[in-house]
């Protein structure tokens, strides 16, 4: 069975920070055991390291992007801080009435769907490769 989370992409924080319930988006990965308060509850963080993203630009091109991650299983689903991004390698983001469009350094767009139920920006198929985690070198 494959468990698939979209990553919702946190437009509303103010924290750099991407927390990610599977283990295997991760390109390198370092265990620890830290506790996490959240709203109305306390989670456990279970690993750190690097957390890598696949995405298709609006030009038909392919970005993988890479970012510090929390390892929490008992989040249920990828939440990813565009704002980690934007600090490390520069461009910038805009949320329209049906969808988010991250812009980055190099003028190629993500688009990315705001769910109609949930109303948060969901992308879909951002899972790496064991291929495409080779190419990065953390």
């Amino acid at each position: 069975m494959v468990l698939i989370l979209p990553p919702s992409i946190g437009y509303g924080y103010w924290c750099i920070l991407l927390f990610d319930p599977i283990q295997a988006d991760f390109v390198d990965y370092v265990p620890c055991d830290i506790p996490m308060n959240t709203v109305g509850d306390e989670k456990q963080v279970v690993g750190v390291g690097t957390v890598m993203y696949k995405f298709f630009t609006t030009s038909g091109g392919t970005v993988l992007l890479p970012g510090f991650g929390y390892h929490m299983p008992q989040a249920g689903i990828r939440l990813a801080s565009p704002q980690s991004f934007y600090k490390q390698f520069g461009g910038y983001g805009r949320l329209n009435g049906h969808e988010y469009v991250h812009n980055l350094v190099n003028k190629a767009w993500i688009v990315i769907p705001i769910d109609s139920v949930s109303y948060l920006p969901l992308a879909y198929d951002v899972a790496c490769s064991s291929a495409d985690k080779k190419l990065h070198v953390p």
